[in-house]
């Protein structure tokens, strides 16, 4: 019998605010089309992990989320922004001692801590930043809890820069479809390498017989 080729499991954490219902959708499109495709084809399964699977719990929601969803195990960090950043969590950051503005942003920050802590540059970091123009424009400019909500994006993605405290590339869209392209293509990338990983790794040693 031909041998069965081993599968690695990529677990990809997606993170972002309720306005994206769209983008979060297109990415579970995404992996499900990969993992019958392109990915089954190179011995890998991307597990896509999100909000929306945590089962209901007593305590602080974020913490029961991330409980749930382990963030060590996170392969790849896909967060998504458009107009909204969010609700404070109730958490505080550790590192600049304030509350986290979002779950959003606590579960990025909680990515890259991971990504500088374990030395094998996971997980990879993904970010997507939506320009498309709010369905009305003017009365979203006109409510002050959207341009506070907007601000914070801005100052969000501000900090990608050498200098800042996110030193790193993002990605920008304006279409549903451009987003789902990007992703696509982003993955690919990423799963090359993690089959790559899984092709350069020393076969486990042969288990003897026990002795009878």
């Amino acid at each position: 019998m031909p041998e069965t080729k081993p599968t690695t499991f990529v677990r990809v954490f997606l993170a972002s605010p309720s306005d994206v219902p769209d983008e979060r959708k297109r990415v579970q499109e995404i992996i499900e089309t990969m993992n019958q495709a392109e990915a089954r084809t190179l011995g890998v399964t991307f597990e896509l992990l999100k909000w929306e699977d945590a089962a209901p719990g007593m305590g602080r929601p974020e913490q029961i989320l991330l409980d749930q969803l382990a963030p060590e195990k996170w392969d790849i960090f896909i967060g998504v922004l458009w107009l909204r950043f969010g609700s404070g969590t109730g958490g505080i950051d550790p590192d600049t001692h304030q509350p986290y503005l979002s779950g959003t942003e606590e579960e990025f920050k909680e990515a890259c801590r991971l990504n500088q802590a374990r030395g094998d540059g996971l997980p990879k970091i993904m970010m997507y930043r939506c320009r498309r123009d709010p369905v009305n424009a003017l009365e979203f400019m006109s409510n002050p809890k959207n341009i506070e909500q907007f601000n914070q994006v801005n100052a969000f993605f501000a900090e990608f820069k050498p200098s800042g405290s996110y030193p790193g590339l993002y990605q920008e869209y304006k279409t549903l479809d451009e987003f789902g392209d990007l992703v696509r293509r982003h993955l690919n990338i990423r799963l090359a390498e993690f089959a790559e990983v899984q092709r350069t790794a020393p076969s486990p040693a042969p288990v003897a017989p026990p002795v009878v």
